[in-house]
């Protein structure tokens, strides 16, 4: 099939948001919603269609071109669900680990309400030797993913059947295995662990996709620190539901806040019983999401401050008062809840048909450029390593739930930073009050040394909201202004390592070491 040039597919995706934003606001959302969703999936999809598969030439600033892989049937689309798409969790491991010399384990941990987390530990092999056998809830083990050991809540009672019994079973953990080899020099001593938290759309592959000595990860266990990687709650890196099942509703019934209360509390429980450190406490590195839900647990009371020796957040995200991303602002406009009513889809991605209707309203605004969609979204990243971005290409972007998106949506209608907006009388039937709480920058416990890293050209954090929270904290936090950065700068850029990598080292060296085994 011939490629068809960008401005006919832009006036087609102008037609499909004009009748959705036309009658979203008529009682005839629903026949809207399945004549938009028909004209959407017959576009054809062409080169310059950036949002769905991005080529290395795609995430620069300047004007870009996209690449779509050829397809054996032209007319479906190959795009599958990403929360089934390559679903194996041992994959971190074993294709972007072990490669370089280093120990990784799969392991899993279930939350109070049922979901089942993955969990990548790296160390170096040195480091393991000398610890003996395997610490708790860890099994060694040379065999495949399929031989990975049984789940475990490690946070308490669940709120079904199926996730008590599985609180009755024994600390998990999946295969162990090592590679031959050893990257780099490595600490006399262990340092204590460090939890890594990927942010929206990513997992922990966006913290190993570059070469050892330009991955924080990497560093981080050369300098004797043990690493783990978190994961999202229905990602291809983590492991499902105890009951539900992705078609289920119920599975994708949870926004940010909900992995604040929930999975955080799980991830750092479990660390803590199965580090091989001794170590008390954890140091933490969360980007975007990843922040911003570790400040929200933390403000909102779901974990113990003293479980924590010091974190390092990059690009946080609390108040969306200043988001300067068109994407965001046009995504944000489309009613999600009234979207999941009546077509009663749950999984947010840019794979399926809601992720394409959204990309399609937003690339109908004259304000966007499409063909530099990813700029459009993160801000101008200043100096992303294009090596790095294109090993990231096979899974980003990672789905969400709808209800997440839509909690991000309320966020930058409102400007604030708080719970989910149910509604008068779901309000008061959840918190007990008619509108929904807030997290509060003051709450966030001044026992815990914070440093923060943002970017000037941030249109996601933008600076203007990252500066409110900081000026709100009860603490002065250590504080990194890069000018020139942007939302990605902070993962994928050429000169990260000497920008921000080595001072999140600096900074865990001398605040937290001694604290961690207090």
């Amino acid at each position: 099939m011939a490629l068809l040039p960008c401005s006919r597919i832009l006036r087609a995706a102008q037609r499909v948001s004009r009748r959705f934003l036309l009658f979203s606001r008529t009682r005839r959302l629903l026949p809207l919603i399945l004549l938009s969703l028909h004209s959407l999936s017959a576009i054809p999809r062409v080169a310059c269609s950036g949002p769905f598969r991005l080529s290395a030439s795609a995430v620069d600033d300047g004007p870009s071109r996209a690449t779509r892989a050829p397809s054996s049937n032209p007319g479906r689309s190959e795009f599958r669900s990403t929360s089934a798409v390559d679903a194996d969790p041992s994959r971190v491991c074993r294709e972007l680990v072990e490669p370089h010399g280093f120990t990784c384990e799969d392991h899993r941990v279930v939350t109070r309400d049922g979901f089942i987390l993955g969990l990548q530990r790296v160390a170096s092999r040195q480091v393991d030797a000398r610890g003996g056998s395997p610490g708790a809830g860890s099994t060694s083990s040379s065999a495949a993913s399929n031989n990975r050991t049984r789940s475990t809540n490690s946070s308490g009672g669940s709120s079904n059947s199926s996730s008590s019994s599985s609180s009755s079973s024994s600390r998990s953990s999946s295969s162990s295995s090592s590679s031959s080899g050893e990257i780099g020099s490595k600490s006399s001593s262990s340092r204590g662990p460090v939890l890594l938290q990927h942010g929206l759309f990513l997992g922990a592959e966006s913290w190993v996709v570059g070469p050892p000595g330009l991955s924080l990860p990497f560093l981080l266990v050369r300098l004797g620190f043990e690493v783990w990687l978190g994961n999202s709650r229905c990602g291809p890196w983590s492991y499902g539901h105890v009951t539900w099942e992705p078609k289920d509703k119920r599975y994708w019934e949870w926004t940010w806040a909900d992995m604040a209360a929930n999975d955080l509390p799980a991830q750092i429980d479990y660390i803590l019983s199965a580090s091989r450190t001794g170590a008390r406490q954890v140091f933490y590195v969360g980007h975007s999401q990843g922040a911003l839900s570790f400040l929200s647990s933390l403000s909102g009371g779901h974990l113990p401050p003293s479980t924590v020796a010091a974190a390092f957040l990059l690009a946080p995200v609390t108040s969306l008062a200043h988001l300067s991303s068109p994407v965001a602002h046009e995504a944000a406009k489309l009613d999600l809840d009234r979207f999941v009513r009546a077509t009663h889809l749950h999984e947010f991605s840019l794979r399926n048909a809601l992720g394409e209707l959204v990309v399609a309203t937003a690339c109908a605004s004259p304000r966007i450029n499409c063909s530099s969609l990813l700029s459009a979204f993160t801000g101008p990243n200043c100096c992303i390593d294009i090596r790095y971005f294109a090993k990231l290409v096979p899974w980003f972007p990672l789905a969400s739930s709808v209800k997440n998106m839509a909690h991000f949506g309320q966020m930058v209608r409102s400007g604030e930073w708080k719970q989910f907006d149910y509604g008068f009388l779901k309000n008061w039937l959840r918190y007990h009050q008619s509108t929904p709480p807030f997290f509060r920058p003051s709450a966030f416990p001044s026992t815990i040394r914070l440093a923060i890293a943002y970017g000037g050209r941030d249109s996601l954090a933008a600076p203007a909201d990252v500066e409110w929270f900081i000026s709100k904290l009860a603490q002065r936090p250590k504080v990194m202004y890069m000018p020139n950065y942007a939302h990605l700068d902070f993962l994928f850029a050429s000169f990260v390592v000497e920008d921000v990598y080595t001072q999140i080292v600096r900074f865990f060296t001398d605040y937290g070491l001694d604290r961690a085994y207090e």
